[in-house]
């Protein structure tokens, strides 16, 4: 059903139509010229997000279509968001400094755990955040990394994300199942998120263990009859608790997480792998790294479903089911 919705939407005069339902739904004044310009940016990147996500061969295209169609349906929600003033020209600005993501590599480090990624200054990640109204400035390395180990400070260290890493915050959530398994199979770790239940300033946890993990806990009861602990937390943290789709998982950086920034990390750095580091891609695609080209491929095939369902949610759930009824 979402996937079907936002299919009706690559016609700008069905976008248009939802964005007037939700400006009226959400009591938004937003002016005639912008709604028909986000009305035009959300049609044609919903068009470019299912067209690349149609392609199909080897993995090496499927992983770089994937890549770029991700890239347009982040564009997407951030057209679809009517309380900001994105436009096809105005990301078409921001992507101008980048994609907001740069990576490199330690030579004294084994692959996955040698390739790093880190935010950069500008670029269209920080401009999908900024159109959110997160400010993520404080996880961003400000002097780029052009050589190793010079350029890599303890700030830089500090702010870099693994391959590895990435791939293991991947499997831990509730949409991954396949990939947590070939993960555990190659790596002999289990990654997996923590069943929790998030009510108000309260989380339903089944475990002390979980408790230890999470210190913005400040009180809690065991629940014999649920069996389960009750616990109260600080209101003033509850929007940044990693809690994705009642499961708690761990952080991408200290006080945050957002799925479709792993998502995007995930897919540059495959597209890096796949772009740029042909000795690396082909001992991946049939040398002796082949057991990643398994993960990978996992990977590629469940996010276009999972990020279909997580955009439409940003897109158009804001909306009452009975308007959604009025614009199909």
């Amino acid at each position: 059903m979402g996937t079907i919705m936002l299919k009706n939407l690559r016609s700008e005069f069905m976008a248009k139509k939802m964005l007037l339902k939700k400006a009226e739904f959400n009591s938004l004044n937003v002016c005639e010229e912008l709604i028909e310009q986000k009305a035009r940016g959300l049609s044609f990147c919903l068009r470019n997000a299912f067209d690349y996500f149609a392609q199909s061969g080897s993995l090496s295209s499927r992983a770089l279509s994937t890549y770029y169609g991700y890239f347009s349906l982040l564009s997407a929600i951030c057209m679809a968001d009517l309380t900001n003033n994105a436009t096809l020209s105005s990301l078409e600005k921001d992507t101008s400094l980048g994609h907001g993501a740069k990576s490199y590599e330690y030579a004294n480090e084994d692959f996955p755990h040698s390739l790093k990624i880190y935010l950069t200054n500008g670029g269209f990640i920080n401009a999908f955040k900024k159109y959110e109204g997160v400010n993520i400035s404080k996880y961003v390395v400000d002097k780029g990394v052009k050589k190793v180990p010079e350029d890599v400070t303890k700030d830089v260290e500090e702010k870099s994300i693994s391959f590895y890493t990435l791939l293991e915050r991947v499997c831990e959530l509730p949409d991954f199942t396949e990939m947590s398994v070939l993960f555990h199979q190659i790596f002999d770790v289990l990654p997996h998120g923590i069943p929790v239940h998030l009510h108000g300033n309260s989380i339903s946890v089944i475990s002390e263990e979980t408790i230890r993990k999470m210190p913005y806990i400040t009180e809690w009861r065991y629940n014999s009859h649920f069996e389960h602990y009750e616990t109260k937390i600080d209101s003033r943290l509850t929007q940044v608790i990693p809690i994705y789709k009642n499961t708690l998982v761990s952080e991408l950086f200290p006080g945050f997480f957002d799925p479709f920034v792993l998502h995007f990390l995930t897919l540059y750095s495959i597209s890096i792998i796949v772009r740029y580091k042909p000795n690396l891609w082909r001992e991946i695609s049939e040398g002796n790294l082949e057991y990643f080209k398994l993960l990978i491929n996992s990977y590629i095939s469940n996010i276009h479903n999972v990020s279909m369902e997580l955009s439409h949610k940003r897109i158009i759930d804001s909306l009452a089911p009975r308007l959604l009824r009025d614009i199909n």
